[in-house]
Order: C-alpha cells, then sequence, then structure tokens
C-alpha cells in the first residue's frame, strides 16, 4: 500500500486511491482470476439450464463438483502452479482432526459484544412478532419470544 504522506497538492485522496488501485493490480494473478471469473460463468450458466431443464432431466448437474475436478485437471495438466504461479491447496490430510478445547483468551473481550448482539436480537424479535400479532390479530407475549431464546 502506498505512502500517503507522498503525495502532495490538491486532489491528494484521489490520487491516493489511484496509487492503492494500481498497487492492487499489479500484485493481481490474472491467471487465477480468469480461472475465477471463468468458475462464476460456468456455475451461473449450468444453473440457469438446471432451473429451465428441470421437469425434462429429473437429475441435476452437479456443477460444483464438476468444476472442481476439471479444474484439478486443467491446473495439474498445464502446470499452472509452476508456470503461472496458481496458488493449489497441496496435499490435504486424510480424516478430522481431533477435537480440541476451544481458547478462552478472547472470552473477556468478546463477552460485552456478545451480551449486546443477545439484547439487540431479542429486541428484534419481540418487535417482529409484534408486527406480526397485530397484522394477523392475535396476541403476543415477551415472555414467549425470551422462552424461545432460551430454549
Amino acid at each position: 500500500v502506498p505512502n500517503p504522506s507522498d503525495i502532495q497538492g490538491f486532489l491528494k485522496l484521489p490520487k491516493f486511491y489511484v496509487r492503492v488501485i494500481g498497487s492492487i493490480f499489479k500484485s493481481i494473478n490474472w491467471i487465477s482470476t480468469a480461472i475465477a471469473f471463468t468458475s462464476i460463468i460456468i456455475l451461473l450458466v449450468v444453473k440457469a439450464l438446471n432451473d429451465r431443464y428441470k421437469k425434462k432431466i429429473r437429475i441435476t448437474i452437479p456443477t460444483e463438483l464438476v468444476l472442481v475436478i476439471f479444474g484439478t485437471l486443467i491446473s495439474y495438466l498445464a502446470k499452472l502452479h509452476d508456470q503461472h504461479g496458481v496458488t493449489i491447496v497441496g496435499t490435504v490430510k486424510r480424516g478430522l482432526p481431533a477435537p480440541t478445547a476451544p481458547a478462552f483468551t478472547n472470552v473477556s473481550s468478546l463477552l460485552l459484544p456478545a451480551i449486546t448482539i443477545t439484547i439487540v436480537s431479542l429486541c428484534l424479535n419481540i418487535s417482529v412478532a409484534k408486527m406480526f400479532a397485530r397484522k394477523y390479530d392475535y396476541k403476543v407475549r415477551s415472555n414467549q419470544v425470551r422462552l424461545i431464546f432460551l430454549s
């Protein structure tokens, strides 16, 4: 990221943004970007085709799986990692990792935000319940909504 103190004069902020965007474009791997956009387009097209022909074809195409298989084959055969610097996942360990207890080092800093989110969620749910009660003419007690949160 460029240093903003290097930029002087009028339109300092737009010049800074131009430098930031320029540095981002210099660091982009264009092969990886092309693969990503191609994958997105393929996913959208096949989803549209699946939606359009789902009555005629009872089996939907597992696009994500096919895309991963073909992407892996193309990446391996074209040696995209070696020749173009495309990042690959590498070896994936078999099985699941052993369960471990979570670290409680951040609990004190997360406690207040968690309580705040809980209170805001409770208030939102009570207000939505009251809105539906008014619309469909039935009674809602806020204790009912609180009990739902506890269960």
